[in-house]
């Protein structure tokens, strides 16, 4: 489960995240409302968003269980509801940190693409340049760097995240979403027991730290800083 949050933050969120704000950044209607509703979620306290997230999917008062009722689709509705089912749980959980993630990335991501120099974009255009190769000649390697630095920031999320699940499953239905993070606060909080909880964050350090360096290497050589 632990692997699976890194995988949608770096593949998932961040990709997201670009298309967005190129979209953004090229001055689509309503371009700057857009970028103030992605971020949002950023400036909201985590316990409120899962709390307003949770609602949608509650089976009495959930605005998705009354879609599917709608259209005539109730046998899509797990009878123990969308938290309490092992199927749907980690699915709607990770649906949540896409929902909540992906803004702040745009941000970031809109501001670095505000300071690429208009004169390259002027000239790639007197060449026939187009909109998508604009977003994948120009756009995408002179971001990069901050894009390798946001997916070096997503491999702590294997060993660290934990208050999502916690507040929207603590962990259920069955360990179903479950992650090491949570593991480790579970046994500080629920038995008192440190050594535990030391233990496996130092097994934690030992793993990540080569996967931080091998991911590091890959980064460089994928997205390689360009000075403009």
């Amino acid at each position: 489960n632990s692997i699976l949050f890194f995988v949608v933050n770096d593949f998932v969120i961040l990709p997201l995240a670009f298309i967005s704000a190129y979209f953004m950044y090229k001055k689509i209607l309503l371009a700057n409302m857009f970028r103030v509703l992605f971020f949002l979620p950023s400036i909201i306290s985590v316990v409120v968003l899962t709390m307003l997230f949770s609602f949608m999917f509650d089976s009495s008062i959930g605005i998705v269980d009354s879609f599917f009722e709608l259209i005539g689709r109730e046998d899509l509705i797990p009878a123990l509801g969308w938290f309490g089912d092992s199927k749907t749980a980690m699915p709607v959980v990770l649906l949540y940190c896409i929902w909540a993630g992906i803004g702040s990335n745009v941000v970031l991501i809109s501001g670095a693409m505000s300071r690429i120099p208009q004169e390259m974009i002027e000239a790639g255009k007197l060449d026939g340049l187009t909109f998508f190769k604009e977003m994948v000649k120009i756009t995408l390697p002179l971001t990069g760097s901050l894009l390798a630095t946001l997916m070096m920031m997503g491999v702590p999320v294997i060993f660290t995240l934990f208050l999502q699940p916690m507040l929207l499953t603590n962990g259920g239905p069955d360990g179903a979403t479950y992650t090491i993070g949570l593991y480790i606060v579970s046994q500080i909080r629920t038995n008192s027991n440190l050594t535990i909880g030391a233990t496996v964050g130092v097994i934690c350090a030992a793993i990540g730290t080569p996967i931080v360096i091998l991911l590091r290497k890959l980064v460089e050589n994928t997205f390689p800083a360009y000075e403009y």
